[in-house]
């Protein structure tokens, strides 16, 4: 979505945009569970003389697989948090101060809920 249409969009096209987001985010989730699953099968059937290295390379690679698919189930919620905030009428609007987020904001990261001031305070804070 492109800064002029988000300007002149309406909540069905943002939703329709967010909705979009969700399926492709719910592809990406879905990949990630089952290559973690898989990658998860093949390092349990091949354990048999494991050393202490061999066994702390596959709990990090189990650790790793966990993030990605955590990360995942994180973008989700934001979007269906985004479309939660459409509908009560607060989406576009900085969850902190009430003003509106810059449309560059949102086409870049639709699910955003601060302005850029209160995002940079924010992400200074932690």
């Amino acid at each position: 979505m492109d800064r002029t249409k988000l300007r002149n969009t309406g909540t069905a096209e943002l939703r329709a945009d967010l909705l979009a987001r969700h399926g492709e985010l719910s592809a990406a989730y879905r990949t990630a569970v089952r290559e973690a699953a898989e990658r998860q099968r093949h390092r349990l059937a091949d354990g048999s003389g494991d050393d202490e290295g061999d066994r702390g390379l596959k709990a990090q690679e189990r650790e790793q697989d966990l993030a990605l698919v955590d990360t995942a189930r994180q973008r989700m919620a934001q979007v269906n948090e985004a479309l939660d905030r459409l509908d009560a009428g607060g989406y576009g609007l900085c969850e902190h101060c009430g003003a509106p987020i810059p449309p560059d904001r949102l086409v870049a990261f639709p699910a955003a809920t601060h302005c850029v001031t209160c995002g940079s305070a924010a992400d200074t804070r932690h």
